[in-house]
């Protein structure tokens, strides 16, 4: 027996079409003719990351902060690109080519941008939970990685007071 789902993606007028899934014995099926990685980004990560940005509270950030997040979004596309573009040689997952702009290695550069703004997302969603959600009054402050402190216990910097 097969069920049939439809759920509406964006609207008609926009080019848009639905999500159409078909659940047979424990299958599911989609059906994704109109949908792309650059138009999943733009229906669903950057209005999520548009939010996130006001949440956040801050408005632009310190260029510490800046310099912290470039960090961070490095590492985190050093770290996760290898492995992707392993998994996509081995045919372990792969994306498909009408869907996509262009590729980087194996990977879609849709997917590099994946990386930086669900990473983006989670750092705005942290900067705005520690800016709504306020330590009592004379809590002691956690200490960052980048305070000179830390960076001398490391033995990576920072210098003597």
């Amino acid at each position: 027996m097969t069920r049939t789902l439809i759920f509406p993606l964006y609207p008609k007028h926009h080019g848009g079409g639905n999500i159409r899934l078909a659940l047979r014995a424990g299958r599911v099926e989609t059906d994704r003719r109109r949908m792309t990685y650059s138009g999943f980004h733009l229906a669903f990560n950057l209005p999520l990351l548009l939010v996130l940005f006001f949440f956040s509270g801050k408005g632009f950030w310190p260029g510490e902060m800046v310099i912290v997040m470039l960090a961070i979004l490095g590492i985190v596309v050093a770290f996760t690109s290898p492995w992707d573009n392993w998994a996509v040689a081995r045919g372990i997952w792969d994306f498909p080519p009408e869907r996509i702009r262009f590729r980087i290695g194996k990977l879609p550069v849709e997917e590099y941008a994946f990386f930086v703004i669900q990473s983006l997302e989670v750092m705005m969603l942290s900067w705005g939970f520690l800016h709504w959600f306020q330590p009592p009054a004379g809590a002691p402050m956690p200490r960052w990685i980048g305070e000179p402190q830390v960076l001398r216990h490391l033995g990576i910097g920072g210098s003597r007071p």
